[in-house]
């Protein structure tokens, strides 16, 4: 994943964070004291037209949370090994990868094998001087049990074809890609009496990863099995809510110049993360070990992107410690004291067992899209205000709607 940290200066946007509307006449007003006055300021912009933030529909979203929910692996045997593939929204395939098109009934679409794993299947014919259309001739007569097995699995004809000179849409960390892992180990020998002995040799520690991309979205079914996933164990609390809060970045801001921030004004976004064409997001679960949770959001839908356990208590009381150390220095003025600003979104609200499901590649929905929803505005913690999300050149800021002042915050 191709990530930037955007918003590092200490620009009128990104540091001070206090930016009026550009029609206010004061020269005293915080526009006037943060903007540069060479540049002209940037146009506001709504965040829906401002990048090709990523979207999908509601049941492409469900399907893409059914396929990476899948809890079993499709095991076909190829020569002297089983492998064993499965759907895994982590594996990031090493480039430049190898490329097939391929057909499966209806539905065309895409294919991507890590270079080794083509090396394997063909050995030297898999080498850039060898005609392409006779690579993809082997590639395609190797994987035959492959194909058979997902013919049966599917009831629809599926083949490879060579790409011809197109090129496959975008990149396979993007969210249309479906990603997978592929495993094997040594097949049992079936012995004289019926019954499987295990391969004298052990297997060696080979994996590869791979990516599937449908021309149609339509289509995207058919990389579910027919038979529903294994229930998993309900937990007695199953019903029990958890707020997810999803932050969107932070800046520092003096205590003068939050006194300065009113209804109307831009308050700028100094640490934020893209993904692409996503914004990145974190929610964080409190506890000895407790979750964060990382997505990328677009449009109303959050992609996870990683589940992380971390013991949260732990690191916090470092920090509190950290800060409570004597120092040197004193502060000759509060004004010039700096608290931490956060933009968070609203909470969304899900079960325990809803939680417990939660998979890596899942789509979490919001209830308003990016450019509609509420952000909330915290300042070391305590919410002291809220906005909307709005872009200001290649900025981020919230447009307050409502801001309490310091004065108000508990």
């Amino acid at each position: 994943m191709s990530t930037t940290t955007c918003g590092n200066s200490r620009s009128a946007m990104a540091r001070k964070t206090a930016c009026s509307s550009p029609t206010s006449p004061d020269a005293s007003s915080p526009t006037e004291r943060l903007q540069d006055p060479p540049v002209r300021p940037p146009e506001f912009q709504n965040l829906a037209d401002a990048a090709a933030l990523p979207r999908l529909s509601q049941p492409v979203a469900q399907t893409l949370n059914r396929i990476y929910a899948w809890p079993d692996s499709l095991a076909c045997r190829v020569r002297d090994f089983l492998f064993h593939c499965r759907w895994d929204y982590g594996a990031r395939l090493a480039q430049p990868a190898c490329t097939y098109r391929f057909q499966c009934g209806p539905a065309t679409g895409w294919m991507l094998l890590e270079a080794w794993a083509e090396r394997m299947l063909i050995g030297d014919a898999a080498h850039p001087d060898v005609p392409q259309d006779l690579r993809y001739a082997l590639v395609s007569d190797a994987l035959t049990p492959w194909l058979d097995a997902l013919e049966k699995l599917l009831r629809r004809p599926l083949e490879l074809l060579p790409p011809g000179d197109a090129q496959p849409p975008g990149s396979p960390e993007d969210i249309g890609w479906l990603r997978f892992h592929v495993t094997r180990e040594a097949a049992p020998e079936p012995a004289q009496d019926g019954a499987a002995n295990p391969s004298a040799e052990a297997p060696e520690d080979w994996h590869c990863y791979g990516a599937l991309h449908f021309d149609d979205d339509r289509w995207l079914s058919l990389a579910c099995a027919e038979r529903e996933p294994a229930a998993r164990p309900r937990h007695r609390l199953g019903a029990l809510p958890v707020a997810l809060v999803f932050r969107l970045g932070t800046t520092r801001l003096s205590l003068r110049e939050m006194r300065g921030i009113a209804q109307g004004d831009i308050v700028g976004i100094e640490q934020w993360v893209s993904a692409g064409k996503a914004l990145v997001c974190k929610a964080v679960l409190p506890g000895e070990v407790g979750l964060v949770i990382t997505g990328k959001i677009g449009g109303k839908q959050i992609s996870i992107e990683k589940i992380q356990e971390v013991s949260l208590n732990e690191e916090n009381s470092t920090i509190a410690a950290e800060a409570s150390e004597p120092g040197q220095n004193t502060l000759k003025s509060l004004d010039a004291m700096e608290v931490e600003v956060s933009f968070e979104l609203e909470k969304r609200t899900m079960t325990l067992a809803e939680l417990q499901a939660l998979r890596e590649g899942h789509i979490v929905e919001l209830e308003q899209p990016l450019n509609q929803s509420r952000v909330h505005i915290l300042a070391n913690g305590a919410r002291v205000g809220h906005g909307h999300l709005i872009a200001v050149g290649n900025k981020l800021g919230v447009r307050v709607s409502e801001f309490a002042g310091t004065h108000h915050a508990r």
